[in-house]
């Protein structure tokens, strides 16, 4: 998951999902828009409809367009029907959209009768947003998890606790396509191999320093960077 996630978000340029069929099928960053991209959204997809309805929703897709074309108007119809609401959003943000979030948490835990309360606002970038978000609560026991809606720029976030809070993770089990400084060095090494698998050494290590600057104590840029000047 890990993997595809920082592959998905090796493609920086402009060209949607919808119009990936102008880019040269054999490019790193045709595999990074159409095959690893496009796979995330069907995980995404899986978060916002749910486990049930979306095994319904392969089985329904596999029946109905076997021995027949299928399009994405297609699909995205008989997922509303499955699902049993409207799914435009979804759609348009992931297939039409080419910017993915960077999300930040600012919270404060209050102490209540029978357990805590994590209040606190939850900020993304994107000026057109709306998707659940998980989050980790961690204690000195076992994680805990919830489900928060954030919708536009903005959402309030109220999570209940058994026990007390230790710290906030952002989406811990990569289910939305995002961006994060972690992310970021993770996406430069990995263009950076690529880059070095077709030998281009320095275009790789310029990757490579990129990582560096955003995280100097990351060791790996630095062995991947020594391997291309070797």
């Amino acid at each position: 998951i890990h993997t595809a996630l920082v592959k998905a978000l090796g493609y920086d340029g402009n060209n949607s999902i919808r119009q990936a069929g102008g880019l040269d099928k054999d490019t790193s960053e045709y595999r990074a828009l159409v095959q690893y991209r496009g796979a995330y959204i069907f995980r995404m997809l899986q978060w916002v409809v749910g486990n049930e309805n979306f095994d319904k929703l392969m089985a329904a897709y596999a029946q109905q367009f076997q021995n027949t074309p299928a399009s994405t108007e297609a699909f995205e119809k008989l997922a509303a029907q499955i699902a049993g609401g409207d799914l435009n959003y979804f759609f348009d943000q992931w297939l039409n959209g080419t910017g993915v979030p960077e999300f930040k948490v600012d919270y404060t835990v209050f102490r209540q009768k029978n357990g805590y309360m994590v209040q606190g606002t939850v900020k993304q970038d994107l000026d057109l947003f709306k998707m659940p978000v998980e989050f980790q609560i961690q204690t000195d026991a076992d994680p805990e998890y919830a489900r928060v809606e954030v919708v536009g720029e903005s959402s309030d976030m109220d999570v209940k606790t058994q026990r007390k809070p230790k710290a906030v993770l952002i989406d811990p089990r990569e289910k939305i396509l995002r961006m994060s400084s972690d992310l970021r060095v993770a996406v430069l090494i990995n263009r950076g191999e690529e880059l070095s698998g077709e030998g281009q050494f320095n275009a790789a290590i310029d990757e490579f320093q990129k990582a560096v600057d955003i995280d100097g104590r990351n060791s790996l840029p630095l062995f991947r960077m020594a391997g291309a000047l070797f």
